[in-house]
C-alpha cells in the first residue's frame, strides 16, 4: 500500500503544534500562546544552524556579549510571516512595529485612578533601562524598557514549565489509545513525565503568577487615558534600541533558553506511516483542503545551487518512519510592547482599520502583519527509515552521490537547494535504508496571531 504523503506531512505539523500549544490533563494553566491565537509556520527546507554563530549574543541581559552573534541572532528572528502553514516572510517585525509606535492617539480626559493603576503595573513588571545617544554617546534613561527581576523570573520559570508540558505532549500524542500495548507502555512512562510537569509547575508557582497576570491584564485592557504616555515611551525605547551604526545597526533580541543549541531538553517524536495521528482541527489540514498551499512531503535538491523539486515516492515504498528531537526557543524583544496591540483608540497614517490583522487565525486574515513570531523550533537527530522501493533507493543514491539533497517535510539531508551549510547527513550505503542527520535545523516558527489592528 502506498504511503499517504499528505497525511504524514500533516502528522509532522500536528505533532509540533499539539506539543507546543496543547493542554495536559490536571493542569489548567494556559499556554503562553494558546491554540486559539497560535499559528505554526514550517520551513521547507529547514535552515541548518551552526551553533557557534549564536554563542554569547549581545542582549540587555548579556551586555558583555558579542555584537556579531547578537546581529546574527536578531536577523534569524527578524521576519514576520504570512498566515500560511508554509513559512513565507512578508516584512520585518521592526518595520511594522515602528509604524505602530508612531500611531496617532485619540485625546481623552485624564483619569488619575486609572493612570495610577497603569503606572503601578508598569513599575512592577519593568525597570528603567539605559541606552546611549548615537551622536554624543551619553547615557539616556529609558522608562519601563527592561523586564524587572520579578517579571524575568516569571517568564523563565513559565518557559521551563512549558518545556515539561511539551515533552509530555510530544509523547502522549503518539499513543494509540485503542491499542493495548501502547497504553501499557504509556502507563510505564507517564508517571515519570507527569512528575517532571508537577515539579516544573510547583517551581513556576513560586514566581507569583497571579500577581504578574493581574499586572499584565491592567496594561492590556487599559483605557485611553494613559496611552499617549505609553506610546511615547514605547517609541523612545524603540528608537534608542539599535546597536551599531548605519547598515550594521540591529535591534537586539534575547532568547530562552540561552543554551538552546547544546541543551539536552529536547522532546522526542516518532511518526509512522501505518499509524498516523492527525487533528481534525489542524490548520495544516484546513489550508491544504482549501488548496491554499502545496507543501509536499518529499523533494529532491540538486547540487550546484539548483532549487528543490517535489518528489513522490514509488508506490512500492512502505512503512515510513520519521523520528526526531525538537526544542522550542522563545524570542524576547525588549523594544517591543505587545500589550499595546490590544488597546483601542489609535490609528496609523496610511493604514485602514484592521490593515495589520483582523485577529483571526484563518484564511479571512489578509492583513499585512498577521503573525508575530514568539519562538522558533529547532530539530536534531532526524532519522528516516522505510521499506524503500528499488526505484527510490536509486534516486536517493544518485542524488546524494552527486552532492544533492533530500527534503522530507521540513528536514533536509545532504546538500542541494542552494544551501552552503555543512551537513553530516548519511544515506547508509550498506543497505540504503536509513536517512540520518544529527545537525540542528530551524524547522518552524510558533507565531501569535496579531490582534485586530489598527483599531481605527
Amino acid at each position: 500500500m502506498s504511503i499517504n504523503e499528505k497525511g504524514m506531512m500533516q502528522a509532522i505539523y500536528d505533532a509540533l503544534f499539539g506539543a507546543l500549544t496543547g493542554d495536559v490533563p490536571g493542569f489548567s494553566e494556559q499556554r503562553s500562546v494558546p491554540p486559539s491565537s497560535a499559528f505554526l509556520t514550517l520551513l521547507k527546507p529547514g535552515l541548518r544552524i551552526d551553533p557557534s554563530q549564536y554563542v554569547n549574543a549581545w542582549s540587555p541581559a548579556n551586555p558583555d556579549g558579542s555584537d556579531i552573534a547578537g546581529r546574527t541572532l536578531a536577523e534569524l528572528v527578524s521576519q514576520a510571516p504570512a498566515l500560511n502553514p508554509n513559512y513565507l516572510p512578508i516584512g520585518r517585525v521592526e518595520d511594522f512595529y515602528e509604524e505602530i509606535v508612531r500611531a496617532e492617539i485619540d485625546p481623552v480626559p485624564p483619569d488619575p485612578a486609572q493612570e495610577a493603576a497603569v503606572a503601578a503595573a508598569e513599575n512592577y513588571l519593568f525597570d528603567d533601562g539605559v541606552q546611549f545617544d548615537e551622536i554624543t554617546g551619553e547615557p539616556i534613561t529609558v522608562p519601563n524598557s527592561v523586564d524587572s527581576p520579578a517579571y524575568k523570573n516569571y517568564k523563565n520559570k513559565f518557559d521551563l514549565f512549558e518545556a515539561s508540558l511539551m515533552s509530555y505532549l510530544a509523547q502522549w500524542q503518539q499513543v494509540d489509545q485503542t491499542n493495548t500495548k501502547d497504553m501499557q507502555a504509556w502507563a510505564v512512562i507517564a508517571p515519570i513525565l507527569q512528575t517532571k510537569v508537577k515539579m516544573a509547575f510547583a517551581e513556576f508557582e513560586t514566581s507569583k503568577p497571579g500577581i504578574i497576570r493581574e499586572k499584565e491584564s491592567i496594561l492590556g485592557q487599559a483605557r485611553q487615558t494613559s496611552l499617549v504616555r505609553r506610546f511615547a515611551e514605547a517609541r523612545i525605547n524603540f528608537e534608542l534600541a539599535p546597536r551599531g551604526e548605519g547598515l550594521g545597526a540591529y535591534r537586539p533580541v534575547e532568547v530562552f533558553p540561552a543554551n538552546w543549541a547544546t541543551t539536552q531538553s529536547y522532546s522526542n517524536v516518532t511518526l509512522q506511516s501505518n499509524d498516523m495521528h492527525t487533528s481534525s482541527n489542524s490548520a495544516f489540514g484546513s489550508w491544504s483542503a482549501g488548496g491554499g498551499f502545496d507543501f509536499g512531503l518529499f523533494a529532491i535538491g540538486g547540487g550546484g545551487g539548483r532549487s528543490w523539486s517535489n518528489y513522490s515516492l514509488h508506490q512500492d515504498t512502505s512503512d515510513l518512519s520519521i523520528s526526531f528531537q525538537f526544542a522550542r526557543v522563545d524570542i524576547r524583544r525588549s523594544w517591543l510592547r505587545e500589550n499595546l496591540l490590544t488597546t483601542t483608540g489609535w490609528r496609523v497614517e496610511g493604514r485602514a482599520k484592521n490593515d495589520y490583522s483582523n485577529g483571526h487565525a484563518d484564511q479571512t486574515n489578509r492583513g499585512v502583519f498577521p503573525l508575530l513570531p514568539e519562538a522558533f523550533i529547532v530539530a536534531r537527530q532526524v532519522r528516516v527509515t522505510a521499506k524503500w522501493s528499488s526505484f527510490d533507493k536509486q534516486v536517493f543514491s544518485q542524488t546524494m552521490n552527486a552532492g544533492g539533497g533530500i527534503r522530507i517535510g521540513p528536514f533536509s539531508f545532504g546538500g542541494g537547494g542552494g544551501s552552503t551549510s555543512t551537513t553530516t547527513s548519511t544515506w547508509a550505503s550498506s543497505n540504503q535504508a536509513v536517512l540520518y542527520t544529527p545537525d540542528i535545523e530551524l524547522v518552524a516558527y510558533l507565531n501569535r496571531v496579531v490582534p485586530a489592528s489598527p483599531p481605527k
